[in-house]
């Protein structure tokens, strides 16, 4: 019984790594580029309202 409890928590530490560390990685990974493509709009608008400003 204690050779196997080992291999077992080994296994439901993958388990849980895989359905509950991944899908929040991925969701982080989502966020970034969220917030990236935000960061990227709001430097575009800002250029553009420069070039209004100073033409």
């Amino acid at each position: 019984m204690l050779r196997f409890k080992p291999n077992l928590l080994f296994f439901l530490n993958q388990e849980i790594i895989f359905f509950h560390v991944l899908p929040a990685v991925m969701d982080l990974i989502k966020r970034v580029m969220r917030m990236i493509s935000l960061i990227r709009r709001v430097i575009r608008v800002m250029r553009s309202s420069c070039i209004y400003l100073t033409f």
